[in-house]
């Protein structure tokens, strides 16, 4: 009898061990794909910010002959366009890093 209570109570402690480890895997899987969309984030204020500061350097006959909403969709695509060459090299990196 007293053996049993005490299997009992060993199968309890690696249970709630297991479901601790679950929990915590699972905070830092959410820590990291947080941190990861504030990496790309940055990364593509960055780009956005350099894009406008080119355009900003053009000559006004430039903008003349461009539609405004042209240009700044043209913007838009090309951030868009760049989260999406960002986001399968954060996949390699890290699985590259992962066991």
């Amino acid at each position: 009898m007293v053996r049993g209570h005490w299997d009992r109570a060993r199968l309890w402690i690696i249970a709630g061990l297991v479901v601790f480890a679950y929990v915590v895997g699972s905070l830092f899987n959410y820590d990291n794909q947080v941190v990861q969309q504030r990496i790309i984030k940055v990364i593509e204020l960055g780009m956005m910010e350099r894009l406008i500061r080119h355009m900003l350097s053009l000559s006004v006959t430039f903008f003349d002959r461009q539609s405004h909403g042209d240009l700044i969709q043209a913007i838009r695509q090309d951030v868009t366009k760049f989260r999406g060459c960002c986001w399968p090299w954060r996949d390699c990196s890290l699985r590259r890093h992962s066991p």
